[in-house]
């Protein structure tokens, strides 16, 4: 018994010298690999960025101030959140008799660039004064409230706004600092902002250098179009995670679903990777190594109509689009009954939502009637048209991703006498033809910030105009303006007082219900395919990503 037990010894240590046999090292898992269906054009906190770059920002910076999972506020970079009732923020009276807001920020005194230097006011303060004084960046006009920035010590600084703002949902929940040692001198160099921005910063020449990050990982190697490697910061303070390095690998849509499964890489996260649809599919045949999270999410499917189109702009036309989509149906195709429908751009169990607000149901014999009432009769090709020759026939620009949504709103407007042309394209053509203005409706995907009044394309302030300073950053591009609407928005925005908050609110949704700015179909769900080894993961299904807590993530084997 003895000499069996050595010779099954020796023939276990022969094994583990074989070829291809992982030893006991290679098998802690310090590397993650993860998929996104999405490339960021620029890893730049200044620039306005698309939605992969703030998820890829969530691993090497962190705002001021975010949202956690649960929709509450949340200290990234800070000690304590502002409020009137801590005392950090005061309401105040400016030179000219109207009222601002002083707001108090203690930044946390373990905070350190990836070179090591530590992060101060002097950060805070280089980075709000730019955004404030060129109107940059996302949220300009937000940035523009602010009047000055004073540091009281190393941690410390104080805001002054030109007008009382409740939350922080524009100004701190955006504001990335910037490490003013390394940004400063090139700043200095620049005779404009579009030389700092775009040939310049050290964001755009070098963004691997350690000193530009400040998160939990730091960029350390960038192949365009193809990859972006992070590391762990050896100067992150926090909770680390158990993983070294973190690959995020761009995978093409089409591709993405048999890339998971062939293991070409570990993690799909539910803001840039698998479809729901596609995440239904799976559940089956790899729930044995991957666990599929579905998250209700607020980022909204709505179609956005050109209010100076002169039949989209008659609001009775609009009246009778609604009852005529079966939001419903369209729902429970795109994901069974997983997918919530929206009857405002305020999502269930936002802030402010309003359970009893209208709600358009599915009534496509009103829609026919209101049709009718409005002069458009039904032709002989099926489609209805009025005493002018005005007929109900408009193009609708999509994603290529949510193109078969498009179809079946098509499909659905068709059976009451409205033609579509379903014009599937790429984001970048999307946003050129929201700008042009040269569009009948567009349907479009947009994430809801929790308690954040959508004025960014309800104020006539936010319409865009090539001719108008600083048009990057103002996304009414339908044109829409309300006198009521204007004063609503500004009164949310401002009002500090949660059951005076909540009455607007209500007078909010019901006049959006009412005037139909744009028409909201339902609510998107993310699928996260988080393989069974993985966790850590903590959904938020709003616009801060899961990225931001990737300290947390572990490998449990």
């Amino acid at each position: 018994m003895r000499l069996w037990k050595q010779l099954v010894l020796v023939a276990g240590c022969l094994l583990a010298m074989l070829p291809g046999q992982p030893d006991a090292a290679a098998t802690v898992r310090d590397q993650l690999v993860v998929g996104i269906v999405a490339y960021p054009p620029s890893l730049m906190p200044m620039k306005e960025h698309a939605w992969v770059a703030t998820y890829v920002l969530g691993f090497a910076t962190r705002p001021v101030i975010g949202w956690d999972s649960r929709q509450s506020e949340v200290c990234f970079l800070c000690t304590e959140i502002p409020t009137l009732e801590n005392g950090r923020e005061r309401i105040v009276t400016r030179p000219d008799g109207s009222k601002g807001m002083e707001v108090r920020i203690t930044l946390k005194a373990n905070l350190f660039w990836g070179d090591g230097q530590p992060v101060t006011t002097k950060d805070a303060e280089f980075a709000f004064r730019l955004r404030a004084q060129w109107n940059a960046g996302v949220q300009a006009s937000a940035y523009a409230t602010i009047e000055s920035v004073r540091s009281v010590d190393d941690h410390t600084f104080i805001l002054m706004l030109d007008k009382v703002r409740f939350g922080h949902e524009a100004w701190l929940m955006k504001a990335y600092l910037l490490p003013h040692h390394i940004e400063a001198p090139l700043l200095a160099k620049a005779s404009n902002r579009t030389e700092y921005e775009n040939s310049l910063s050290t964001y755009i020449t070098s963004p691997t250098t350690a000193g530009l990050w400040n998160g939990p990982f730091i960029v350390s190697e960038i192949n365009p179009g193809i990859s972006i490697t992070l590391k762990q910061n050896p100067y992150w303070r926090g909770e680390k995670s158990s993983f070294k390095t973190i690959i995020l690998k761009y995978i093409k849509p089409e591709r993405y679903a048999e890339s998971l499964v062939s293991g070409e890489f570990d993690y799909g996260p539910g803001e840039l990777g698998l479809s729901a649809a596609d995440g239904l599919k799976l559940i089956k045949s790899k729930r044995d190594v991957i666990d599929l999270h579905f998250q209700q999410s607020t980022r909204i499917f709505f179609l956005l109509p050109n209010h100076t189109n002169e039949i989209l702009k008659r609001l009775p036309i609009s009246k009778a689009l609604m009852p005529a989509l079966d939001r419903e149906d369209i729902a429970n195709k795109h994901l069974g009954d997983r997918q919530a429908v929206a009857d405002t751009m305020i999502a269930p169990g936002m802030p402010g939502y309003d359970p009893a607000v209208y709600r358009y149901p599915y009534d496509p014999e009103a829609a026919i009637a209101l049709f009718e009432q409005e002069g458009f009769k039904l032709g002989p090709d099926g489609i209805r048209s009025n005493a002018d020759g005005q007929r109900l026939s408009f193009d609708m620009f999509v994603t290529f991703a949510a193109a078969p949504v498009a179809e079946m709103v098509k499909q659905q407007w068709r059976q009451v006498g409205v033609d579509i042309l379903v014009r599937p394209s790429e984001v970048k053509v999307m946003f050129e033809t929201f700008r042009s203005g040269n569009f009948s409706l567009i349907m479009y995907n947009h994430v809801i910030s929790p308690g954040v009044v959508p004025a960014w394309f309800l104020s006539k302030e936010s319409i865009y105009s090539s001719e108008t300073a600083n048009s990057l950053w103002k996304y009414n591009y339908s044109r829409y303006s309300n006198a009521e609407m204007e004063v609503l928005t500004l009164a949310i925005e401002q009002e500090t007082n949660q059951d005076r908050r909540i009455t607007i609110w209500k007078r909010f949704q019901q006049l959006y219900a009412n005037e139909l700015p744009a028409f909201p179909i339902m609510w998107n769900v993310e699928c996260y395919a988080i393989p069974t080894w993985l966790t850590g993961i903590d959904p938020t299904g709003h616009i801060v990503p899961s990225s931001y807590t990737a300290e947390l993530w572990r490998a449990d084997r």
